[in-house]
């Protein structure tokens, strides 16, 4: 089994840095999985030296690019034999529908944003020539309406683990160093659960302290 995850994108947010971890748990568990992802661009330079990471895709600006980035996507599948495309976005989505015409391999796609559910007619012709679906949560599951696996995003508890408490930045927010912290990650924007961080941290005692870490 041979698995192409692909993202069109430029920027370490997202659901590039989703898939980049579900990716890596492929490979640490033996499966043979590659992460391709836009060239030139700060993603690339990032994501260059790892070997099962590759910037397969071009910088999309327009319709006219399409084919571009179906012909060189096709004829990857035909040489490295490529079983499951598993796109995230609606640019490498509509790529892969493309490239995996007659080639035998199968077309897969995680949604993680509402927006990224439409209704018109291109789109439910993508969703029918695509074999599975999965979604970053219930909301966007219940919002497709059809079924799918609830993927939500791979921790690894080797970087997300209790260090030394960093007193001296806790002083500069005023946090006091003793409370118990709890935090969010991520653009603060309606609909990315921090209501509910808020609405859990009134539930729990006062030695715990909410602290957010994003922009917006």
């Amino acid at each position: 089994m041979r698995i192409l995850q692909l993202v069109a994108s430029e920027k370490w947010t997202g659901a590039a840095a989703v898939v980049l971890d579900q990716t890596a748990a492929l490979v640490a568990a033996g499966i043979e999985a590659q992460f391709a992802f836009t060239e030139e661009s700060p993603l690339a330079r990032r994501l260059h030296p790892l070997g099962w990471a590759r910037p397969l895709l071009a910088r999309p600006r327009g319709l006219l690019d399409y084919p571009r980035d179906i012909a060189r996507l096709r004829a990857t599948i035909g040489r490295e034999r490529f079983n499951i495309l598993h796109t995230h976005l609606s640019h490498d989505h509509y790529v892969a529908a493309a490239a995996v015409i007659g080639t035998g391999a199968r077309l897969a796609r995680t949604f993680h944003h509402l927006d990224h559910v439409r209704r018109d007619p291109l789109s439910r012709a993508l969703y029918r020539s695509t074999r599975g679906f999965a979604f970053a949560n219930r909301t966007i599951a219940r919002r497709f309406g059809k079924p799918g696996l609830i993927l939500p995003p791979v921790v690894d508890p080797s970087r997300f683990s209790p260090g030394e408490r960093p007193l001296g930045l806790l002083s500069q927010l005023g946090i006091p160093g003793e409370l118990f912290l709890a935090g969010t990650v991520g653009k603060l924007a309606p609909g990315r659960g921090h209501k509910e961080a808020l609405e859990a941290l009134a539930l729990v005692p006062s030695s715990v302290a909410l602290l957010h870490v994003g922009k917006g």
